[in-house]
């Protein structure tokens, strides 16, 4: 239930956000009544509806009700609005001790006066029979009439503490949603993470590790990821605090280290002891208050209780090796929630593909931090894109600052950094906020990267392969680079594997992927050894459980991988049915693959429904001037790039799902099939009508070929360019082809080819900028053609085959130009993108006069409208009777990307469909 400020719950007035607890939405209101500050916690509607949720909110009510005492938050209200029940509790104005910290630690004083409040806060709720079980720093607000204990949403209750050996029952197990773990990692007691039951010392033990890091400013256990935390709780103590806060009594240490202990039989046993010890080292002088100095125990003392400590550790040990001996193995049921990407409308849709009117992100647009807290995404709100930051603990998104524009976000090992794309550079961000750092430059797109535990980064630029740089800047040093002798085109979405030895990606084999010919490898990066884990595959990941994940057609699959000997060691099996792949666009750049998905590496799995594109639905229509459109009677198929014949007769056309070219036979309407073999494309016609040529896949690489055009006889070849090489047109003599060639965006180039003899080839131009698009006049003398040295695609015209002065033709950026049949207008088209979404597709007329030199008029458009254009050769033809033959898609309902999907505990469901051996 999202409130804006204004709205009413009964007499209260909301005010605004405040922020998310552990069970639901807190929102700053006032009590029109009593004319005071109240906070309101609202039971969100996707959990107000599951019975558990609203039982354990009800719980919270009853629980804090009953707590009555000055360092815990009153309650003053219940209510319930529209079936969505809510609590009205006191406002507190202050600091979350969460906050506090990241500035640094606290005075000794002011830590042993917030942790005696907690202890007697604790004391009272235990007492009670109330067992908090999500004590944290972010719990505690920092008053200025001291510490206030929140959140009982995971409370639990228990007979009354009487005795202090007394422990509470056992949570219900209709309240523990089926065994799963709750409460915050780095706070919960061994057996809290065991899934043994929670009492009032596994309270203590959070409490301990809150004294802890407010006097050294480090928390008490730490690591990389959930499971590098838990094993810490449960295997290992913190440092001593001397060791880090020399200035402690080392009683606190004993305090401390007893809190902390393993066993709650070793803990003390009640809240009520423990603030009594708290109280009395409060009291000595050795307690460090603002600039004094203090004075050091008597080593006697020192020497005594590091003895008892020394013991206890033993002891310690010793008890848990028998108690994890004895324990049974659980697991926790997967729950299920919705994130919203508010403030963003949408996740960063960069594939703006009109064949569906949907957009779809490119790369991936999300990552979890390595604690497994934060998600950060690329997102857009209005026309901006930016990376926002969101704390489950939080209910919306932050953006972060300096980074407009950024795709593919991506966190450094120890979380501190964010990297990300943006302007033609990998960049980073500090994750606590500053300037962003350009690490390198990487014009033309970055297809996926990883930060690797030796503090490098591995990431893709697509056909120029997968390239290594250092973290704090550098000359980027290639890693992969793809064989076009054996068709690898592009290699893509890169992850490092733990200890930085090798390194999985995506190997495609054709510009616009079928995704029956894309498979995920892994590459030792020390010997350069390279092995084919699964075909008809993308983007896969490596996650803590031992597993394999990748994509196929929209499907999350999971297989057993061996990360030592990396080899899979199982079949792989359908998990997630459903989840968004980029691809199967019209524009190559945009088919990477990517999955919106990403797993944390304590288990938590945060994914965009919506499956892959499949081969869209379009239809060839002609379109007049005005922009009016009229279908052909032809199936609806998947097509692209249509030519007329020189007669103007028959269509050739070729399909992206299989790959095929067609040829349609207007007065008959007939379609016929004219490739059987290879994956094929852009079919152009040859002057006489009776041949077509076509890119093709048939020696592996992707070169043109020609046969005839009813397509009888065998394919001959007729380049031999170890690169992408698309036919673009004949001369009018039919002796010379052009064609555009090149491994990458930024290296295509024109080449004019000779179909006489031993067919060489040359260049046309020298210029080290991108070439595209090109298209001959009517007379042979004049080539028109896109360039991007200017800095944006222009549309240009000089002399054929001798070139010499060029003479820019666009005024405003263009792509795309066809010379009208009579030579007197040459059209071109600008797309533009606003927020990640493509607009329709602008028709542009400029009125020519060819001769011994050409005059240009001025560009005027001729109509808007959603036709297809495909990259690097036009997508469209003009008729002699100045009609144009386009592709217009059917329309599908837009999905909007405004919502992620996030699964917890989802390594246990991960390890019961697919065993690890």
């Amino acid at each position: 239930m999202a409130l804006t400020a204004g709205a009413r719950l009964g007499p209260y007035e909301i005010l605004g956000a405040l922020g998310a607890g552990g069970m639901g939405e807190v929102y700053k209101a006032r009590d029109t009544r009593l004319d005071r500050t109240v906070a309101i916690k609202v039971l969100p509607d996707s959990l107000a509806a599951d019975p558990q949720f609203r039982e354990r909110f009800d719980r919270e009510a009853r629980l804090i009700s009953q707590l009555d005492h000055p360092h815990i938050c009153n309650l003053h209200d219940v209510g319930e609005h529209d079936g969505v029940p809510f609590l009205v509790l006191q406002h507190l104005d202050g600091e979350a001790l969460d906050r506090r910290l990241q500035r640094g630690a606290l005075r000794i004083d002011e830590a042993l006066r917030i942790a005696i409040q907690i202890a007697d806060a604790l004391d009272r709720a235990h007492r009670a029979g109330i067992v908090h079980r999500d004590l944290k720093p972010a719990n505690v607000m920092l008053t200025k009439a001291g510490a206030k204990l929140l959140d009982f949403g995971l409370a639990k209750t228990g007979p009354a503490v009487v005795g202090l050996s007394q422990t509470l029952l056992p949570t219900s197990p209709n309240l523990t949603a089926q065994g799963a773990i709750l409460g915050t990692i780095q706070y919960m007691a061994p057996e809290q993470l065991e899934g043994h039951e929670a009492d009032a010392r596994s309270d203590l033990f959070a409490l301990g590790a809150i004294v802890y890091e407010m006097v050294t400013g480090r928390k008490a256990f730490a690591g990389k990821s959930h499971a590098s935390v838990v094993a810490s709780i449960l295997e290992h103590d913190p440092p001593a605090i001397a060791s880090v806060q020399p200035l402690a009594p080392a009683a606190l240490d004993h305090i401390v280290r007893k809190c902390l202990a393993k066993n709650p039989e070793e803990r003390w046993q009640s809240a009520r002891d423990l603030m009594s010890e708290l109280q009395w080292i409060d009291t000595q002088p050795a307690v460090v208050r603002g600039d004094e100095r203090p004075r050091r125990m008597r080593p006697s003392t020192l020497v005594a209780t590091t003895a008892v400590v020394a013991a206890a550790a033993g002891a310690l040990a010793t008890a848990l090796v028998m108690r994890r001996a004895a324990a049974p193995a659980t697991t926790a049921d997967a729950t299920r929630a919705l994130i919203a990407t508010a403030p963003a409308d949408r996740l960063q849709a960069q594939a703006a593909d009109w064949t569906t009117n949907e957009g779809r992100p490119s790369r991936t647009a999300m990552a979890w931090s390595p604690d497994g807290r934060t998600i950060v995404f690329s997102g857009v709100q209005g026309d901006r894109q930016q990376l926002y930051v969101r704390s489950l603990d939080q209910l919306e998104a932050a953006p972060i600052a300096g980074t407009d524009n950024a795709s593919n976000p991506f966190f450094s090992p120890d979380g501190r950094w964010i990297g990300f794309w943006s302007a033609d550079a990998l960049r980073k961000i500090p994750t606590g906020g500053g300037p962003p750092t350009t690490i390198c430059e990487s014009p033309g797109g970055m297809y996926g990267a990883s930060w690797g535990s030796d503090d490098t980064i591995i990431y893709s630029r697509g056909r120029e392969g997968l390239w290594r740089v250092s973290a704090a800047s550098g000359s980027p040093v290639r890693v992969t680079q793809p064989d076009l002798k054996k068709g690898e085109l592009k290699h893509l979405l890169p992850e490092i594997l733990p200890a930085s030895r090798a390194v999985l990606f995506t190997v495609t084999h054709s510009p616009l992927p079928t995704w029956d010919d894309t498979e995920v490898v892994v590459q030792s990066l020390s010997t350069g050894e390279r092995r084919v884990l699964v075909e008809r595959a993308a983007d896969g990941r490596f996650v803590a459980s031992g597993h394999l994940l990748f994509l196929r057609r929209g499907a999350l699959m999971a297989a057993p991988f061996d990360v030592l000997r990396l080899q899979t060691t199982g079949g792989a099996i359908g998990i997630i049915g459903d989840v968004m792949q980029a691809g199967n666009t019209t524009n190559e750049a945009f088919d990477s693959g990517a999955g919106q998905f990403a797993a944390s590496a304590g288990g938590s799995l945060l994914y965009l429904p919506g499956g892959i594109s499949l081969d869209p639905e379009r239809m060839l229509v002609w379109v007049d001037r005005h922009g009016a459109p009229s279908p052909l009677p032809l199936q609806v198929r998947a097509y692209l790039a249509p030519r007329l014949s020189p007669d103007g007769g028959t269509i050739a056309v070729w399909t992206q799902g299989d790959r095929n070219v067609w040829t349609y036979n207007l007065a008959r309407s007939t379609l016929t099939r004219v490739t059987t073999e290879g994956r094929s494309s852009r079919v152009i016609w040859a002057p006489d009508g009776k041949r077509i040529a076509f890119a093709s896949s048939l020696s592996g690489d992707e070169n043109v070929y020609w046969k005839v055009a009813d397509g009888g006889g065998t394919a001959e070849r007729l380049t031999t360019c170890d690169c992408l090489s698309l036919p673009a047109f004949w001369t009018p003599d039919a002796r010379m082809l052009v064609v555009v060639n090149g491994g990458g965006a930024l290296d295509r180039h024109l080449e004019l080819v000779s179909l006489d003899g031993d067919r060489t080839s040359r260049r046309l131009h020298q210029t080290r900028a991108p070439e595209a698009y090109p298209d001959l006049s009517p007379d042979g003398r004049w080539l028109a053609y896109v360039a991007s040295d200017s800095g944006r695609d222009e549309v240009y015209v000089e002399r054929f085959p001798d070139g010499g002065s060029r003479q820019q033709i666009s005024t405003n950026g263009g792509s795309a130009p066809a010379w009208s049949r009579d030579g007197r207008e040459l059209f071109y088209i600008i797309t533009s993108t606003t927020g990640g979404q493509a607009s329709p597709t602008k028709m542009m007329a400029v009125p020519v006069t060819i001769g011994a030199a050409l005059n240009a008029g001025t560009p005027h458009a001729l109509f808007e409208g959603r036709y297809g254009a495909t990259a690097i050769v036009r997508g469209y033809d003009v008729a002699r009777d100045g009609r144009f033959l386009m592709v217009q898609a059917r329309e599908r309902p837009r999905t909007v990307a405004s919502r992620m999907i996030l699964v917890q505990n989802w390594f246990d469901e991960l390890k019961r469909k697919v065993p690890v051996k």
